[in-house]
């Protein structure tokens, strides 16, 4: 049973927490539920000040048409607008980067040897070329990535129709998908 009290309790100690260092934190914003619950929380501690950075692809549109783009490459999307409000609402510094997607061969074997594997999830890039980015600005940076599928955000991206059916998508689905990368 799903109990909103418990559940807050559990977010803010986790990320108050994970937060605690002896270098000032950071927070990799985006203007999305879960980093700006991140921002919420850190934000309302009154004994410390936290900066907020954001980035975007060279290129990225401020709007998505979702009828000429896949739910899987909406990465194209330029959310700092999103972010700068977020760290507006709770008085944080922001910073945003342009990033440009187009790598060598050796920036792609230093992202492989950073990562100790092949790459596995689809922002291995953008966070390797923030993380260069932020380089001398912060050691500690708490991001919202992967609460989305802890709490079950990406129903439209695994299923048709969301949870109503649950239609597991085929794998030439995600292919398709990911055509206009």
């Amino acid at each position: 049973n799903f109990n909103q009290d418990q559940f807050e309790a559990k977010l803010v100690n986790a990320i108050r927490l994970t937060s605690q260092a002896d270098v000032r934190p950071s927070i990799l914003l985006s203007g999305g539920l879960d980093s700006s619950a991140i921002a919420a929380v850190l934000g309302s501690n009154d004994n410390k000040a936290f900066d907020t950075f954001s980035c975007f692809f060279k290129d990225a549109s401020k709007k998505i048409d979702f009828q000429s783009h896949n739910l899987l490459t909406v990465g194209n999307l330029n959310e700092t607008d999103l972010a700068k409000s977020v760290s507006k609402i709770f008085s944080l510094s922001y910073e945003d980067f342009e990033l440009d997607y187009r790598i060598d061969l050796d920036e792609f074997s230093k992202l492989q040897y950073a990562l100790g594997e092949p790459i596995a999830v689809t922002n291995a890039l953008g966070l390797y070329l923030f993380g260069k980015k932020l380089k001398g600005k912060t050691k500690l940076s708490l991001s919202g990535t992967g609460s989305d599928e802890l709490l079950g955000g990406y129903q439209d991206l695994y299923f048709k129709s969301g949870f109503e059916d649950y239609t597991i998508r085929k794998p030439e689905d995600f292919i398709n998908g990911l055509s206009d990368y």
